[in-house]
């Protein structure tokens, strides 16, 4: 028996989905997929059960379900509510700028973290719970860059997971693997838009090639070369938002000398093209909006 659930949204613009659970018995079918979850006690008492360990819930509680752990819910009373927002990792992308975020982010990933987020009256509680109330109403209520709106929201829960995340064991050695890889990242991030031998990354870090490329994928969960393109499409989106420069030319600025290679890589990772894109930049702020800028 398989406990892989597909989600409704996946393969969509938007991969998220918020729904409310109310009914005696199970309020969730164990189940597991890759995607992140939180979930909220609206009322009456429930039991979560995470990768085989069980939490009791009341009214208020808020529980995080990291990728690929197994969860489901068990109502202990008849009028037992339940929240649920489920996203896909890759949503909050264009927020995760800083590479100390990302390092965090991906070896949050892969970490075994406690499920209970917020107790209710917890001082974390308060950020949790009005984050997710909020969420819900742009979620229900749709208009005008209510997307936006939602992947800041979302963005807060992981940042507060995250918080949680850097008091835990074994944190230490990542980070450390992660400082020594710190100057071969400075220079990706220097020259990105032209050619990066390899060989000269590695020997920022004192490694030798293979070496540094084995530590490089464990520790970012990506490839070198994978890397070097995030920094360039997340540079080509800042320049697409900021300024009004050709596409032509701002490919060759980030590094891709072929406009039109450039325009399909972009199109893969990011689902629009470049000028779709530059024009969502645009109604935005002209809709008193700031996008991709998270607090």
């Amino acid at each position: 028996m398989t406990y892989k659930k597909t989600e409704p949204f996946e393969g969509s613009a938007f991969p998220l989905r918020v729904t409310v659970q109310k009914r005696q018995g199970i309020l969730v079918n164990p189940h597991w997929h890759e995607h992140l979850e939180v979930m909220q006690v609206l009322a009456g008492r429930v039991r979560v059960q995470v990768n085989g360990k069980r939490y009791e819930g009341q009214a208020g509680d808020i529980f995080f379900v990291n990728s690929n752990a197994l969860h489901g819910v068990e109502a202990l009373e008849a009028e037992a509510e339940l929240l649920g927002v489920v996203w896909d990792i890759r949503l909050t992308d264009s927020f995760m700028e800083e590479v100390e975020l990302q390092h965090l982010y991906h070896l949050l990933l892969r970490s075994e973290v406690d499920p209970v987020l917020a107790r209710a009256r917890q001082p974390e509680w308060e950020v949790c719970s009005g984050t997710l109330q909020e969420l819900r109403r742009e979620y229900e209520g749709g208009g005008l860059g209510y997307r936006t709106a939602i992947k800041s929201h979302v963005f807060r829960l992981i940042r507060e997971q995250l918080r949680k995340l850097q008091s835990t064991a074994g944190l230490m050695k990542m980070t450390r693997e992660y400082e020594r890889l710190r100057p071969a990242i400075a220079l990706i991030e220097q020259g990105y838009s032209g050619r990066l031998p390899l060989q000269e990354v590695a020997g920022t870090a004192g490694l030798s090639l293979f070496h540094f490329c084995r530590l490089f994928k464990r520790v970012m969960n990506r490839t070198v070369q994978q890397f070097v393109q995030e920094v360039r499409l997340r540079e080509a989106r800042r320049l697409l938002r900021d300024t009004d420069l050709p596409v032509a030319e701002l490919s060759e600025r980030v590094g891709y000398g072929n406009p039109n290679y450039f325009a399909r890589v972009f199109r893969e990772h990011t689902g629009t093209t470049p000028l779709r894109m530059r024009k969502q930049y645009q109604d935005m702020k002209a809709a008193g909006q700031h996008p991709h800028e998270p607090e």
